[in-house]
């Protein structure tokens, strides 16, 4: 069978692609391993919530009128006056777990259970897939959505197993604390999360329960408006066209925009904390320890013993711990099933792979094949990419790079003027010379 465009893989964000191609004449069709649709169902913790509105579904952005928006869910759902009522200042991950598959069952080209095996390309006819059932297609375009991987650090490798384990994991595990000494390693969105977790006792009370972070403080998501302005269309477009150096420098300093804890969160588990004082909690030892980096791990008898710098003293710690849970986010790899042609793509081994404006991988093949992706790309597009705050607009920009027309309406506009605009050198030289 022969496409326009075969994706591999079916998360939020190729479901945000396929939403958008449903309209179009293209022969589209979507590659999921997974037997039924799963988003990230270790991390569905009760009480998690997104961090992002949920107008940033798969379509609303360009498309309200969709039939996959999260709106028309809740109206199928029958729960959409609920919704409302309950006035929620953000949706649960639960919810929008549900959303997404709610959408993916509703869409006839997206296939589950189909693991790729192999992809080639062929001189003349396109992208050659291989299915581990045999089954092979041909595509025009490709479009990579397989995500990235939990990401632990090196010198905890050699210990994952049933009592030390990456967080993504959580909640397939039953996990049983009762009298163990809890690390945690991470301290991000997902590390205040789990602390929360095992301070609510829901897997048990260990005997003490420790949270280790590189950073200074318990650091905030910054929500507000103008740094909201990071994850939009006008200050995208002004990040694409800077030399990579400068992208570097942003991406670091932009890094609380993205990657902080919510500031609901916070509040919740300072209350949490001050609730345990007040009622004289001593059910269990909790310690947050900031300014603490994970140097190295051994095991003494059956417990791991934790090598820690602390940045702040400038001093050493050493940590036993019965169960070690990693919060450290995840990185990009290239699947394994793009071997065939790995060493024509453009890949970073930090940053993802290198993309142009439209999404595209920078390869040495014809032009008129394309090889699209979507949160692979953060050198190119800035701390936006791996965030379903674009998730909308970066399909449409693929869908009509594709089309080779304007299907869907991209017109933007920002109170804050990014780059210079022309004459303004001009007028501002006129300016001074007077």
């Amino acid at each position: 069978m022969q496409y326009d465009l075969v994706g591999i893989g079916a998360g939020p964000f190729s479901l945000s692609l396929a939403a958008l191609l449903e309209p179009t004449s293209l022969r589209t069709r979507f590659l999921e391993r997974q037997k039924f649709y799963q988003w990230h169902p270790g991390m569905l913790l009760p009480g998690a919530k997104l961090q992002n509105s949920f107008l940033r579904d798969l379509v609303t952005g360009v498309d309200p009128t969709n039939r996959h928006s999260f709106l028309n869910f809740l109206v199928k759902k029958g729960r959409f006056y609920r919704f409302l009522h309950a006035d929620q200042t953000s949706v649960s991950r639960q919810e929008f777990s549900q959303y997404l598959s709610w959408a993916a069952e509703r869409m006839d080209h997206v296939s589950h259970n189909s693991d790729v095996q192999w992809v080639e390309f062929q001189a003349g006819k396109g992208f050659e897939i291989t299915l581990g059932n045999g089954e092979q297609v041909i595509s025009q375009h490709l479009n990579l959505g397989t995500g990235k991987r939990p990401y632990t650090p090196s010198c905890a490798t050699s210990f994952l197993g049933e009592r030390c384990f990456h967080a993504s994991e959580l909640g397939l595990r039953k996990l049983n604390v009762n009298h163990q000494r809890v690390a945690i390693v991470g301290g991000g969105q997902t590390g205040a999360e789990v602390f929360l977790q095992l301070l609510s006792k829901n897997y048990g009370i260990p005997t003490s329960v420790q949270w280790h972070s590189r950073r200074a403080n318990l650091e905030p998501l910054d929500e507000t408006p103008f740094t909201n302005d990071y994850f939009s269309p006008s200050y995208m477009d002004a990040f694409v066209s800077l030399p990579r150096s400068k992208k570097k420098t942003l991406l670091a300093d932009q890094k609380r925009a993205s990657d902080g804890i919510s500031p609901a969160t916070l509040s919740e588990l300072y209350q949490t904390l001050y609730s345990r004082e007040v009622n004289n909690d001593t059910s269990l030892a909790v310690s947050l320890r900031p300014n603490r980096e994970i140097k190295s791990m051994s095991m003494k008898g059956a417990e791991y013993l934790l090598t820690i710098f602390n940045s702040l003293s400038q001093q050493w710690e050493y940590e036993p711990a019965d169960i070690v849970i990693f919060c450290t986010g995840y990185r990009y790899g290239l699947p394994d099933c793009l071997a065939p042609i790995a060493e024509r793509l453009h890949c970073d081994a930090h940053y993802g792979l290198a993309l142009n404006s439209k999404y595209r991988v920078q390869w040495d093949g014809p032009e008129e094949h394309g090889i699209y992706a979507v949160n692979a790309g953060i050198l190119s597009h800035g701390i936006v990419d791996p965030q379903m705050s674009l998730n909308a607009w970066r399909a449409a920009t693929i869908v009509n790079d594709i089309l080779k027309q304007d299907f869907y309406c991209l017109s933007h506009h920002s109170y804050l003027n990014w780059l210079t605009t022309p004459g303004s050198n001009t007028s501002l030289s006129k300016i001074t010379a007077a």
